[in-house]
């Protein structure tokens, strides 16, 4: 173990070593924005005994093949302070293509450890959990670089593999700097690892737009003369309606109480209460304009929360709901393409909901979110808002995402419901032992019953945020969320009542 340490582990070097024979990629423009200059943490639970070494070799193989070799290079700051990828014509134990550590404890449970059995898990109900400010502690070691700056300096690789070993469980977490890649991104990567683990490396499939930016592509495939005009452009906040945004901002923060970080665990039944619940309402409301009223699940969840938050406001104000969409399924160019882009490609919609509707239905709230979600996200106003925020990197080094009133109060979401993150991974090849028995257990070994997200140092600041982490195995949501007390004591009272029901 300990030479396997040596030739993957953390480099020494206070300095980066010779780069000038390194093969250089690009990071594209909406990459290489200040704001994501931060370290984003994806802690997966096994409930089984996984091989360190098994892992780390597949992923360490993984990042040798083709354009996934840019993974596993070193960013590198430009002289005009732009950010590059140096990648070594080799791997070596100096210049490894990862950063590997592995803490065991593989004489007690994690059930038994005075930190992971405080870890989020599966409740026989509903349970709103507490999110410990030591979970980034099963992130990384206490002495990995806290900012990308440090990472940068130290010459270390972009990816962390971080495994905590117990007598009946895993922690396997993977760590990487927000300007590599986003969560979908991060997704094929844990798929093609669980391929090349179980020694399916010819299914791999390639790594696209290493070097091109295909959002540029795409953005420059469309006549200008035709281009359409991006229908929120009115109502961007700039100058004095900016400031007067801030101030009301500020205000409204200095005055209401720090936001809280929950995990909330809904099980099956509980979650197709929920459901039947706002369909009952969406099958209530009158047609518009001919529409038929629909909601998905995502727009359901989103709803849900955005009620209960408004609910617990003691001043009522119109809400501005900002979702997070993945632009791989909205560009023509990147569908029909045979291969994986790992790069960042999530955009925003803007739902503006009224002071009015918000006293409404949870139903008559997803409806409205669906519908101006559908409006936003055609392939041409996606293309018309991304050529607006290319524009403002190009002017102000970075995008401008406020609009809507000047008085209303932004809750911004982002839903992993149809990735299927929990199912995704597939590590049974590296399994030593089962930590549960077959009867105690509703996930087929070598799979992840839940996992942990954690953003470090994220710009969202004391935004109203939420994250819908996804299903389990056995269809269980578990969700996660930076709300106000009075908002989570609302949503307590709602599961309540509904469990009772």
């Amino acid at each position: 173990m300990d030479k396997l340490y040596g030739l993957l582990g953390w480099s020494k070097h206070s300095t980066a070593p010779d780069a000038s024979d390194d093969d250089v990629y690009p990071l594209h423009v909406f990459d290489d924005i200040k704001s994501r200059r931060i370290f984003v943490a994806r802690v997966m639970r096994f409930n089984d005994v996984l091989s360190a070494e098994m892992l780390v070799a597949s992923l360490s193989r993984l990042l040798e093949i083709g354009d996934w070799r840019k993974l596993g290079g070193r960013q590198h700051y430009k002289d005009d302070g732009r950010l590059e990828i140096r990648v070594p014509k080799r791997f070596t134990a100096e210049r490894p293509a990862l950063t590997f550590t592995h803490d065991t404890f593989l004489d007690i449970s994690i059930h038994e450890h005075p930190t992971a059995s405080r870890l989020h898990k599966p409740t026989d109900g509903p349970s709103i959990q507490a999110v410990s400010a030591e979970h980034p502690f099963f992130a990384a070691r206490p002495d990995f670089p806290s900012t990308v700056d440090e990472m940068i300096r130290k010459g270390l690789p972009q990816l962390l593999l971080h495994i905590t070993s117990f007598s009946d469980a895993t922690l396997v977490a993977l760590m990487w700097p927000h300007t590599l890649t986003d969560a979908f991104g991060v997704l094929a990567l844990l798929r093609s690892w669980s391929l090349i683990l179980a020694n399916r490396e010819d299914e791999v499939p390639p790594l696209l737009g290493a070097r091109e930016d295909v959002i540029l592509e795409a953005e420059n495939s469309v006549d200008k003369g035709h281009a359409e005009p991006h229908k929120l452009e009115p109502m961007r906040l700039a100058g004095l309606a900016m400031y007067r945004w801030g101030l009301r901002h500020m205000w409204y923060r200095f005055w209401s109480p720090a936001q809280e970080s929950r995990t909330i665990f809904l099980p099956k039944e509980i979650f197709s209460r929920i459901k039947s619940q706002i369909q009952q309402e969406i099958a209530e409301l009158p047609a518009a304009d001919g529409q038929v009223n629909f909601a998905s699940e995502g727009d359901m969840l989103t709803a849900w929360v955005t009620h209960i938050v408004a609910s617990s406001e003691s001043t009522p104000s119109p809400m501005t709901v900002l979702a997070f969409f993945n632009l791989r399924a909205r560009l023509s160019s990147v569908i029909k393409s045979e291969g994986l882009h790992v790069q960042n490609m999530l955009m925003l919609t803007y739902a503006f909901l009224s002071s009015q509707l918000l006293k409404g239905t949870v139903g008559s709230i997803a409806v409205a979110h669906r519908r101006q979600f559908q409006e936003q996200t055609t392939e041409q106003q996606v293309l018309s808002f991304l050529r607006t925020l290319r524009q403002d990197i190009y002017t102000t080094g970075s995008e401008r995402y406020l609009f809507g009133e000047t008085n209303s109060r932004p809750i911004i979401f982002n839903s992993f419901l149809k990735a299927e993150f929990i199912k995704a991974v597939d590590f049974s090849p590296a399994v030593l032992r089962q930590g549960d028995s077959p009867n105690h257990r509703s996930n087929p070994p070598g799979t992840m019953i839940v996992y942990y997200y954690h953003i470090f140092g994220s710009p969202l600041g004391r935004l109203t945020t939420f994250y819908m982490l996804g299903k389990d195995h056995d269809g269980n949501c578990w969700l996660q969320g930076n709300l106000q007390p009075g908002a989570w004591k609302e949503m307590q009272v709602r599961l309540d009542k509904i469990s009772l029901s």
